[in-house]
C-alpha cells in the first residue's frame, strides 16, 4: 500500500470531509499539496490494495465503477447483445479499470463526461472505438477496435444515452453537447387553464357506474390527448378571445394538472374482453368530436346523460333484487342466467400446440346463478346437437325451478316471486319462454314472474365474472376431457361459499325438451318486442302475473329500472295485458331427438384421433382422453363412467356420476334428464306435479293464498256495519236482512248465493243443499244415498297441492272456467250431513252463468257407491226419466270431459286427476 501511495507526489492527509465516505471496501481520503486543498481524493480499495485518484465530487460515482467487481461485471453477457459478442474482448478487470479511471481523473461533472467522450469520439471519426492493451509476449498495444454501443457505453461506465448524444455532437463537428435549455416557466394562469380542461373532459366524458366512480374517457396515451383533444380544444378558444396562445400550457404543466386531488375519482376502466356497448362508443365518439368542433355538444351530452342514468339505474335494480333474494329467499327467488363460447376439449391451456389440428369435441357451457340459495350450476351441453334456443333455455330454467321447489329444506321452496335475469339473446326473449313462465303461475309455481334484461352491452354481472374464471383461469390448465376440466375447478374458483367465487356444480343436459311444439298450439303469440330495422327500441322487462279475476296475463317495460309502471297491451301503465295460452296444453312435452351425424361431421370427428393429437396427449400422460372425445363426439352423448347415485337424491336435478377417461382425473356431474316424476302418469299435471312432503312443504311450494288475486272476493264478502235510523231496534234495520251482515266479527268465507243468476229449466234445487252440492231426484234406478241431503262445506287437496282449508270455509279447485261449456261432462265433490261423505257426482251441463260461474247439470248416477273409490270404475247412467236439473258452482268441479266412455265409464284423465287429490273415501 505504501508503494501505491508514493507514486503520486501530493501529502495524503485525513479529512473529516471524507471519513463518512470510507467504509469497510474503500478508505477515502482528500488530498492536500503546497497551495491548499487539492480537487483530488485518493481511493483506496481494500480488497485489492490499490489506489485512485479521483475528483472528489466523483467519489460516490467512483466506488461504483472502479472496483473490481464492477469492472468485471463488462465481461457478463448482458454487458453486450450483438453478434461480435463484444464481452469477450476485455476479459481482465484491470483493463477496464484503466479505461474507467480517465473519465473520473478528467471529469468533474456530467457534462465534462459527455465533453470528454465526444473529443474521444471525434477522433475515432464517430466510431466506437476501444484502444486494446498488447499481448503478453511483446507487450505491444494492439490496434482500435469497433465495439458495439452498448458494450463502449459499459466499458466507459456511462449510460447508453450519453454515448448516443455524445456520438451526435462528434459527427456534427462539436466539441460539447448543446447546452440545456432554461426551464420554462411555469405559471399560475397555465395551471388554471390545464385544471380547466381537465374538469371539463372529465365532467362530459366519463361514465359513471356509480356515484363514487368516474372511468377514464378514452384508451389513449397522455400524448395522444394533448394532441387531439387539448390542442383543438385551445385553439377554439384562443379564436373566441377566451385565452391567449401565448398562455398555452406545455405538456408536462398541463400533464401534472391531472394527478390534481379533484381528480382521484376518475379511475381508469377494468380490462375486460366483452363487447363494448354501441350506444356508448356512438355517443363518445360524438363527444370527443363535439368537444374539439363545439358542435352539437349539448345534444350529445343530454343522450349521453340520459344514457348513463339507464345504466347506473339498472345497476342499483340488480343490487335491490340481489339484496330482497338473499334477505327474503322465502319470498323472491332469484336466477341470473349466461351461456358462454364453447368450450373445446382437449384444453391445452391457452395456446395450443403447433401444427396440431383446431378440431375439438365441443360442449356449451350454461350457468345458472340462485342467488336466493347461492348456488352456481355449469350445465353443458353438446354444441354439435343441442341448439340455443328456447327449448334448451326452458329445459335448463325448468330443471332450476323444479330444484328449488322441491329442495323443502331451504325456505326458497315457498316463494312466491320469481326474477329471471339475463341479456337479450333471441332465447332468452320469445314467445314460448313467456308461455312457459305464464303456465308456471297457472300451476301455483309462482303468483309473478318477472324477466329482467339489462342494457346491451352493460350486462356485465357476477354471471360473466364467473365465465371469466371458467374460461381463462380455469382454462389456463390443461384437460383432456370434460371430466378433467369439471376437477380442475378447484384451480380456478377461490373459496367455497362467499364473495361470488364458491366452486360451481357441473351438470350434462342429457336431453332437451320440445316446449315450442308443446306450446304451439295453443299459444297466441305477440310481437314488436325485440329490436328490429324499423323498430330500434325493445322491451326490457316483463311481469307474468295472476290478476285478480284468475287469470295471468303479461304486462311489460321498456327499461325496468327507470319505470315505475308496468304496461298493458294497449301501452298504457296499469291495464290488461296479454294473455299467451288460448288453453291449457295437453299432455307432457316431448324430447327432441338430435339428428344422426353427417358424413361431413363423422369426418370431422375423425380428425380428434389424429397422429399429431394422440402425439400431445401422450406427452401429457391423457392418451386414452382421445378416444374418450370421439366417442363423445361420434354419440352425441357424453360418456359416463359410472353412476354414484342410483336414484335422484331430494333436491336436485339429477343422478351424481363420474365423467371422464383416466381414474383419478374423472369429474363428478351430475346427469340431467328428468323433469318430472316418471313415476306418475303421462298427464300435464305430472309436468307441475312436486314430490310429497309428510309435513305439507309440497303444498306451500304452491300455494297462494295469501297473493291479492282473491283480495277481491275478501272485499266484496266484507261484513258489513249494522247501519240503520236511530228508532229502528237490534235486527230490524234493512241492513240485517243483507247476506254479510252477520253478528260475528271477521270476514264471511261462504261463495255467493248457489241460486243467485242460475239459469235452469227446472225449479231450483231443495231449500236444504247448502252451496256447492247437488240435491239428486228420484229416478227409475231408485232412491240414491245422496238424495235431499244437506251439504257442509269440504276439505280435500286439489291436484295443484294447495292448503286444504279450515272447517267453517268453502274449498275451492282451480280448474279452468273456459272449459266448463253446455255438454260437457263434469266430475266434482261434494258432502252430505246425512250418509256417507264425501262422494263423487257426475253430470251433463245444461247451461252455465258466466257471470257467477254456477252452472245447471243433468246428473247421472253411479251403478256403484259414490262415496267409494271404486266408483271411479263402476258405470255412470243417465237419469231414465227427466228430473229436475241441479245447480252446482264452478269451483265444486274437480275436472271436466267431452263425454264418457262405453257403457258410462269415466276418461282416465278424469279418473287420474280425481285420483290424485286426497280425498277420504268411505269403506
Amino acid at each position: 500500500m505504501a508503494g501505491a501511495i508514493k507514486k503520486h507526489k501530493r501529502i495524503l492527509i485525513p479529512d473529516v470531509e471524507f471519513t463518512n465516505l470510507s467504509d469497510d471496501k474503500w478508505s477515502i481520503t482528500r488530498q492536500v499539496d503546497g497551495s491548499g486543498a487539492s480537487p483530488y481524493a485518493s481511493m483506496l480499495e481494500i480488497r485489492t490494495g490499490v489506489v485512485h485518484n479521483v475528483i472528489h465530487n466523483r467519489v460516490g460515482k467512483a466506488k461504483l465503477h472502479l472496483s473490481y467487481d464492477g469492472c468485471a461485471s463488462v465481461n457478463q453477457l448482458s454487458a453486450c447483445q450483438c453478434r461480435k459478442r463484444c464481452y469477450r474482448l476485455l476479459p481482465n478487470p484491470d483493463d477496464v479499470r484503466a479505461i474507467r479511471s480517465q473519465v473520473f481523473i478528467n471529469c468533474e461533472n456530467s457534462p465534462a463526461v459527455a465533453s470528454y467522450l465526444t473529443t474521444k469520439l471525434a477522433a475515432h471519426g464517430g466510431r466506437y472505438s476501444l484502444v486494446l492493451p498488447g499481448n503478453a509476449a511483446g507487450g505491444m498495444q494492439r490496434a482500435p477496435v469497433i465495439v458495439c454501443r452498448q458494450y463502449y457505453a459499459r466499458v466507459h461506465g456511462v449510460s447508453v444515452s450519453c454515448v448516443k448524444q455524445a456520438k451526435r455532437s462528434a459527427v456534427a463537428g462539436t466539441t460539447a453537447p448543446p447546452p440545456r435549455t432554461e426551464d420554462v416557466i411555469r405559471t399560475a394562469e397555465k395551471t388554471v387553464i390545464s385544471h380547466a380542461f381537465w374538469s371539463l373532459f372529465f365532467e362530459q366524458h366519463c361514465q359513471k357506474p356509480n356515484d363514487d366512480i368516474r372511468l377514464f374517457p378514452v384508451d389513449k396515451t397522455y400524448q395522444d390527448i394533448y394532441a387531439e383533444y387539448f390542442t383543438p380544444w385551445y385553439d377554439r378558444l384562443v379564436r373566441t378571445g377566451q385565452y391567449k396562445d401565448s398562455d398555452r400550457p406545455r405538456y408536462q404543466t398541463w400533464r401534472n394538472a391531472r394527478d390534481n386531488e379533484e381528480f382521484q375519482d376518475v379511475k381508469n376502466r377494468r380490462h375486460h374482453l366483452h363487447s363494448r356497448c354501441g350506444e356508448c362508443a356512438r355517443l363518445k365518439v360524438l363527444l370527443l368530436q363535439s368537444f374539439k368542433d363545439g358542435q352539437q355538444e349539448r345534444n350529445y351530452r343530454q343522450q349521453r346523460r340520459l344514457h348513463d342514468e339507464e345504466v347506473l339505474q339498472w345497476r342499483k335494480l340488480e343490487s335491490t333484487i340481489k339484496a330482497a333474494a338473499v334477505s327474503s329467499p322465502g319470498d323472491h327467488l332469484l336466477v341470473m342466467h349466461d351461456g358462454t363460447t364453447c368450450l373445446g376439449l382437449p384444453r391445452l391451456t391457452h395456446r395450443t400446440i403447433k401444427n396440431l389440428d383446431h378440431t375439438r369435441f365441443e360442449v356449451t357451457p350454461w350457468l345458472a346463478m340462485d342467488h336466493s340459495a347461492g348456488l352456481k350450476d355449469y350445465i353443458y351441453s353438446l354444441t354439435s346437437s343441442t341448439t340455443k334456443d328456447a327449448n334448451t333455455l326452458i329445459s335448463q330454467v325448468h330443471a332450476v325451478l323444479r330444484r328449488a321447489k322441491s329442495d323443502y329444506t331451504h325456505p326458497r321452496h315457498k316463494a312466491r316471486l320469481l326474477t329471471l335475469v339475463a341479456d337479450s339473446a333471441a332465447e332468452n326473449k320469445n314467445n314460448t319462454l313467456l308461455a312457459y313462465c305464464t303456465d308456471l303461475v297457472n300451476n301455483g309455481w309462482f303468483d309473478e314472474i318477472h324477466l329482467l334484461f339489462g342494457p346491451v352491452g352493460h350486462t356485465h354481472n357476477g354471471v360473466d365474472a364467473s365465465h371469466k374464471i371458467h374460461n381463462q383461469d380455469v382454462g389456463a390448465y390443461v384437460s383432456g376431457d370434460l371430466g378433467q376440466f369439471v376437477q380442475n375447478y378447484v384451480k380456478g374458483f377461490n373459496g367455497t361459499n362467499s364473495g361470488g367465487n364458491q366452486h360451481p356444480r357441473a351438470s350434462i343436459l342429457g336431453k332437451t325438451l320440445n316446449w315450442t311444439a308443446y306450446y304451439a298450439p295453443v299459444l297466441r303469440r305477440i310481437k314488436g318486442f325485440t329490436k328490429s330495422k324499423n323498430d330500434p327500441i325493445m322491451v326490457r322487462g316483463f311481469r307474468i302475473m295472476k290478476q285478480a279475476d284468475g287469470t295471468t296475463d303479461v304486462t311489460w317495460k321498456v327499461d325496468p329500472a327507470l319505470e315505475s309502471e308496468w304496461r298493458g297491451s294497449s301501452g298504457f301503465p296499469k291495464t290488461t295485458g296479454f294473455h299467451m295460452l288460448t288453453s291449457q296444453p295437453t299432455g307432457l312435452p316431448t324430447e327432441i331427438v338430435p339428428p344422426a351425424l353427417s358424413k361431413s361431421h363423422m369426418v370431422k370427428a375423425k380428425l380428434l384421433l389424429g397422429a399429431n393429437m394422440k402425439a400431445a396427449m401422450t406427452n401429457e400422460g391423457l392418451l386414452d382422453c382421445v378416444q374418450w372425445n370421439y366417442q363423445a363426439q361420434r354419440d352425441q352423448a357424453i360418456p359416463v363412467h359410472a353412476f354414484r347415485e342410483n336414484s335422484v337424491p331430494p333436491g336436485e336435478w339429477g343422478r351424481l356420476c363420474e365423467v371422464g377417461a383416466i381414474e383419478g382425473k374423472r369429474g363428478l356431474l351430475r346427469m340431467l334428464d328428468t323433469f318430472w316424476d316418471t313415476t306418475l302418469p303421462d298427464e300435464r299435471e305430472t309436468l307441475w306435479a312436486l314430490p310429497f312432503s309428510a309435513d305439507g312443504c309440497h303444498k306451500a311450494a304452491r300455494q297462494n293464498q295469501f297473493h291479492f288475486s282473491g283480495d277481491k272476493a275478501l272485499l266484496e264478502q266484507r261484513v258489513l256495519p249494522r247501519v240503520r235510523y236511530a228508532n229502528e231496534p237490534n235486527d230490524e234495520g234493512e241492513v240485517d236482512h243483507h247476506p254479510h251482515a252477520r253478528r260475528d266479527a271477521g270476514w264471511v268465507p261462504d261463495a255467493p248465493d248457489a241460486e243467485e243468476g242460475v239459469e235452469s229449466d227446472e225449479s231450483n234445487s231443495a231449500p236444504e243443499e247448502k252451496e256447492g252440492v247437488e240435491s239428486v231426484e228420484e229416478n227409475d234406478g231408485g232412491e240414491s244415498a245422496e238424495e235431499t241431503n244437506a251439504v257442509e262445506p269440504i276439505e280435500v287437496e286439489d291436484a295443484n297441492n294447495e292448503v286444504l282449508p279450515q272447517p267453517g270455509e268453502v274449498w275451492r279447485f282451480e280448474e279452468n272456467f273456459k272449459e266448463c261449456k253446455v255438454n260437457k261432462f263434469c266430475v266434482g265433490l261434494a258432502e252430505t250431513t246425512k250418509g256417507p261423505s264425501p262422494y263423487i257426482f257426475v253430470g251433463k251441463i245444461t247451461s252455465v252463468n258466466k257471470d257467477t260461474k254456477y252452472i245447471t247439470m243433468t246428473s247421472y248416477t253411479c251403478t256403484g257407491d259414490s262415496w267409494k273409490k271404486e266408483c271411479l270404475d263402476k258405470a255412470w247412467n243417465r237419469p231414465a226419466k227427466k228430473v229436475k236439473n241441479t245447480s252446482r258452482p264452478h269451483y265444486a268441479i274437480m275436472a271436466y270431459a267431452n263425454s264418457l266412455l262405453f257403457r258410462g265409464k269415466l276418461p282416465k284423465q278424469v279418473k287420474t286427476k280425481v285420483s290424485q287429490r286426497a280425498i277420504v273415501w268411505q269403506k
